[in-house]
């Protein structure tokens, strides 16, 4: 069996690769250095709702087999997997469709969200930040360190909205590597901001607090 790296699509140019063959749905290119590069095409968001239904129904093993099959890298098809499970259609469409809130319901999430931290860490700093429909808490470095570089990452929430427009947010913890991933619940999904805020400082699944 070959031994091969899936990478999205146009993370390889065309002139630093040969093409040695094609299958559906991605194209297989050889690399530099001997190493076969499976090039993942594009998903749509039918496609991607369906991948993570199928998901839903496989063990680990499976879970790769569906992976090389349709030439997702494992890390991209668990994105998607989590996002769903911690969202639903909203969660998944999350991660690429970005909807500009009213100023009304980030100010009173950035409220939330400060009576909660204020409550249950009153001896914490922390730094808020918005951009669009993301909202950023970091722990305030230590004095003398300034830089955006120094704030430790603690949480994120995502502001969305349903077909009927109907508000909801989506929390996502920052991983070992740096990367936002989306939370799942223990128990049903939770789209309002308090009940989010409730997960994060009681932390069941310790994704938040290191101390």
């Amino acid at each position: 069996m070959w031994n091969y790296d899936i990478v999205p699509a146009g993370a390889i140019k065309e002139q630093n690769c040969i093409v040695v063959g094609f299958f559906q749905p991605s194209f297989v290119c050889f690399h530099v250095k001997g190493r076969l590069i499976v090039v993942g095409r594009e998903y749509s968001f039918p496609e991607k709702l369906s991948l993570c239904k199928k998901a839903r129904r496989c063990d680990q093993e499976r879970f790769k087999q569906l992976c090389r099959q349709y030439a997702i890298s494992i890390e991209q098809l668990s994105l998607w997997f989590d996002s769903y499970m911690a969202g639903g259609e909203m969660g998944l469409r999350a991660l690429d469709e970005v909807i500009d809130p009213p100023e009304e319901e980030i100010e009173r999430a950035l409220n939330v969200v400060r009576l909660y931290l204020g409550y249950k860490f009153p001896r914490r700093k922390f730094v808020i930040k918005k951009r669009r429909n993301k909202i950023y808490i970091n722990h305030e470095p230590e004095q003398g360190h300034t830089a955006e570089a120094d704030q430790q990452p603690v949480f994120q929430i995502r502001y969305f909205e349903t077909k009927s427009k109907k508000p909801l947010w989506l929390l996502y913890w920052s991983r070992p590597d740096g990367k936002w991933w989306p939370y799942i619940t223990s128990k049903q999904r939770i789209y309002k901001i308090d009940q989010l805020m409730e997960e994060v400082v009681n932390d069941p699944n310790h994704c938040f607090w290191s101390s």
